[in-house]
């Protein structure tokens, strides 16, 4: 889980802990933060971490994708920074209006219990409102009325047509962060998801398995010699994603099976079986 947010945020470090034959034995992840890449006369990258600088022997680094400088990744944030701000200031601007300009607004109406109020007093009546009865925490107590104390309420008149787009505006940003993610938007909010395997294999295709593929690749050549790589690698299991799939592949086997286009022990090697 944090390999995958240093990932977004740029890339991972990793530092290779070997034994006394040179094999990787574990693994420690670096704080990504905490690691400045340089290069030396030689032009290959090397890694100073708390004072100590390492080689790419002990250090796998595995930058993000969306855009590399020859030292490390870009974030995803700064990459696709413009669209985020935009969401963010939509998100800041939505708030703003729905609280101060759309919509209905309590009018508390003093001028006849205290006709002389200061304005002083005018706001700690307000702030008392405000503290007592306004926000999630007071939701559903009852106001208290008092003396000749009037409230009504001031409809602003431009709720209908301004609301409606300010959400639109708010899905399409939220349909262009679920794009840079590759997550489907019906994947996250449950709606219109129609076929869950369909839906599932996509979030699967598109979002998981490039990330996943990087990491296999970084795994394999960064941890194990050029003449174990056939006999050793890494590869991740999509089985627990795909279980509502689980069906339709067995199918598909089935029928390759049934027609010569794979052998018992190649479908035994695409699910990670002894022969």
């Amino acid at each position: 889980y944090q390999l995958i947010q240093d990932y977004f945020s740029g890339g991972c470090f990793i530092y290779k802990y070997t034994d006394t034959n040179g094999q990787v034995i574990s693994l420690f992840r670096l704080n990504q933060k905490s690691v400045v890449v340089t290069r030396n006369e030689h032009n290959q990258k090397q890694y100073t971490y708390n004072g100590q600088t390492y080689s790419s022997e002990k250090i796998l680094h595995i930058p993000a994708r969306w855009s590399y400088n020859g030292l490390v990744g870009l974030s995803i944030f700064e990459a696709q920074k413009q669209a985020f701000n935009t969401s963010q200031n939509l998100d800041s601007y939505t708030r703003s209006s729905f609280d101060n300009t759309l919509g209905k607004r309590l009018v508390i109406d003093v001028s006849q219990a205290y006709p002389n109020a200061t304005e002083e007093e005018q706001r700690q009546l307000r702030d008392r409102y405000v503290a007592n009865y306004s926000g999630t925490e007071n939701a559903g107590k009852p106001v208290v009325k008092t003396g000749k104390v009037q409230f009504e309420t001031l409809d602003t008149g431009v709720s209908d047509n301004r609301s409606a787009q300010l959400a639109e505006n708010r899905q399409y940003q939220n349909e262009i962060i679920a794009q840079m993610f590759n997550v489907p938007l019906s994947y996250l909010t449950g709606k219109d998801v129609g076929d869950l395997e369909s839906v599932t294999t996509l979030f699967l295709s598109q979002a998981i398995e490039p990330i996943a593929q990087q990491f296999e690749e970084a795994f394999n050549y960064g941890l194990f010699p050029l003449a174990e790589r056939e006999q050793f690698y890494i590869k991740f299991s999509y089985n627990s994603i795909l279980k509502t799939n689980l069906t339709a592949k067995i199918q598909a086997y089935q029928t390759q099976l049934i027609n010569g286009i794979l052998s018992p022990n190649e479908i035994r090697a695409k699910e990670e079986l002894e022969r």
